[in-house]
């Protein structure tokens, strides 16, 4: 049985669970994606991915790096996220699959103490 299969098996909508597996690769990725945003319509959903989508559009590529400039930040070109170091980069491509990484001049700011701990809650 396919993961999709057991999600729509599970009771999940099939757009939902269509979201949660592209979103997390996997069942219980998955799984965990729907439980979290449980809450969430899926229109409200939606809208933000198209919003983000709009931000970072995964079919533009990073601009290269000009002589001088120095990476602060990596950047997926696959899905448009931003990370804050190789580590971060090389644990979101073993969740997720994603190989292809830019550099990108970009700052990421650093957490504050309260993002920190709701971070550490998750």
């Amino acid at each position: 049985m396919s993961d999709m299969e057991n999600l729509l098996a599970m009771g999940f909508e099939q757009p939902r669970a269509e979201l949660a597996l592209k979103k997390s690769g996997n069942l219980q990725g998955a799984i965990d994606w729907l439980e979290k945003n449980q809450e969430k319509s899926l229109d409200d959903i939606l809208a933000k991915e198209a919003d983000n989508a709009a931000e970072t559009d995964p079919n533009t590529e990073a601009a290269a790096l000009q002589p001088g400039e120095e990476a602060k930040s990596l950047l997926c070109n696959e899905c448009g996220r931003k990370l804050r170091s190789v580590a971060q980069a090389e644990f979101h491509a073993s969740k997720t699959g994603h190989a292809d990484f830019a550099e990108s001049t970009e700052e990421i700011a650093p957490l504050t103490e309260e993002e920190k701990k709701a971070k550490l809650e998750e």
